[in-house]
């Protein structure tokens, strides 16, 4: 019979020596022997460690862009420009239709729409309009496209500055919103 400790042929077996923790003597047999302690790094004696666990902390705009349905394909052969027109012809002209359409401000802040690429439009059409670069205004209307204002609110407001443009700048501005958040939105 068999008994505990035998090996394959039948033999006692010396139990394997256990090596991690252990300090061993290395080299190649000549000149000076270099300690190292196995089961430690060989580029130091730093100890494994278990990572610290980082809790992620989403905005509403990363969650809300992560949570977004994958975009559909474009109608095969749709170049860009044509996709862009087709976009266009989607969105209403005239104001009451156009100030009810549906605006993705989620999408829109997700992609920092209004910082990218609404800024330096309303900066070029305000140089058109007063002939200067008017910060403050500028800022006021960057700061009510922030907070998601009405577009009835903003065009009372920039009245009293714009006059007669009021109108077809806030028009055009909220066209261009409603392009690019349904670009985004759609792919």
């Amino acid at each position: 019979g068999g008994s505990c400790g035998t090996g394959v042929l039948g033999g006692a077996r010396a139990p394997a020596p256990a090596l991690v923790g252990m300090k061993m003597k290395v080299g190649t047999g000549s000149g000076p022997k270099q300690r190292i302690n196995i089961g430690t790094s060989a580029f130091g004696n730093e100890e494994k460690q278990a990572r610290k666990l980082v809790k992620l902390d989403y905005d509403k705009g990363e969650v809300v862009a992560a949570a977004a349905p994958a975009r559909p394909a474009r109608p095969a052969g749709e170049t860009e420009k044509e996709r862009d027109k087709r976009i266009v012809d989607r969105i209403p002209k005239d104001k009451a239709t156009l100030f009810s359409f549906p605006i993705h401000w989620d999408v829109l802040d997700a992609h920092r729409i209004v910082a990218t690429n609404m800024r330096p439009w309303i900066v070029k059409k305000i140089v058109e309009y007063l002939g200067e670069e008017e910060k403050t205004l500028i800022d006021f209307i960057i700061t009510k496209l922030d907070q998601h204002s009405n577009p009835h609110a903003i065009l009372d407001e920039l009245k009293l500055v714009l006059d007669d443009d009021a109108e077809t700048f806030v028009l055009k501005m909220w066209r261009m919103l409603a392009f690019h958040g349904i670009k985004l939105a759609e792919g």
